[in-house]
């Protein structure tokens, strides 16, 4: 009868060819294009309440210098737009110094990290101390976990007694031949791990550029 496939007969049939799809309409599937981590990993969580974030800085931006800082403000300045919190806390940690990143560039990367604390309600945690010069990825972690949460035990949830950062630069004065240099968050004073002198200050000529080691006094 018409219409009717016998029983028994093959009833599959070709499947037509797709075209290939444009590559320009493509979604990001590299990390490094725009959008691509932040939807695969952020926007999902704009339906959960956050109070804060903690960011984690890698290598790759090393050698952006200041810009970064500006990358910095604007990456806070979108989530807390996302998430309609103006106020929202963000801690970063610094950038741990390694073997292939030539000194002049950590240093002025260091100083975009710092910088980026202009913003409001932003800190950062050093762990420059306690890494490994050859790996980019601490091994004492719960010591990087432990200076974080000082941040936001300390700024978010109001334990203001806690010491939840190292000493940081206030003023240098210039005393004869000497420079005096005053910090910031020294907690109970300064004071070297081995009880010697300090010996890992240098000083830059603002001229010329070129880096000198001075004797502490």
């Amino acid at each position: 009868m018409a219409g009717r496939v016998p029983a028994g007969a093959d009833q599959t049939c070709a499947r037509p060819t797709m075209p290939t799809y444009p590559a320009a309409l493509l979604p990001p599937h590299d990390l490094q294009q725009a959008t691509a981590l932040y939807n695969g990993q952020i926007h999902p969580l704009h339906p959960f309440a956050l109070r804060g974030a903690i960011w984690y800085q890698g290598e790759s931006n090393a050698t952006e210098g200041m810009l970064y800082a500006e990358r910095m403000k604007a990456l806070i300045g979108g989530w807390r737009q996302l998430w309609a919190r103006a106020t929202s806390r963000s801690i970063s940690c610094r950038l741990r110094l390694i073997l292939r990143l030539q000194p002049e560039v950590i240093g002025e990367f260091w100083e975009a990290q710092a910088a980026a604390q202009a913003v409001p309600n932003v800190g950062m945690a050093v762990i420059t101390d306690i890494g490994n010069l050859k790996d980019i990825h601490p091994t004492n972690k719960q010591e990087v976990g432990r200076r974080l949460a000082l941040w936001a035990l300390a700024k978010t949830y109001g334990q203001e007694k806690l010491v939840y950062s190292g000493p940081t630069f206030k003023a240098m004065t210039i005393e004869d031949d000497k420079l005096r240099l005053t910090f910031d968050n020294v907690g109970g004073g300064l004071a070297s791990r081995d009880g010697k002198p300090l010996s890992w200050f240098e000083v830059i000529d603002a001229d010329e550029g070129d880096l000198s080691k001075p004797t502490p006094g």
